[in-house]
């Protein structure tokens, strides 16, 4: 687990983060709450329970785009 603290470092001001997140729970099996932040966020306000982002119009719009539907982190 090393190597993702690690990463975690680097990846987490340039927005690459959250394959890693879902990665740790999918294939690490580590619980959704222990890898997600939870509780009140520093700036005011709750953390959400979503896990996944949205799909921008741009890409919706395109017709080569398939969308995945699993919204499990």
């Amino acid at each position: 687990m090393t190597h993702f603290r690690e990463r975690a470092f680097w990846m987490f001001n340039t927005g690459h983060r959250l394959g890693d997140l879902r990665r740790l729970v999918r294939q690490y099996n580590r619980p959704a709450d222990s890898v997600y932040p939870i509780g009140s966020y520093y700036k005011g306000g709750l953390y959400g329970t979503a896990y996944v982002m949205a799909v921008p119009f741009e890409e919706v719009n395109n017709p080569n785009f398939t969308q995945c539907t699993d919204q499990n982190p």
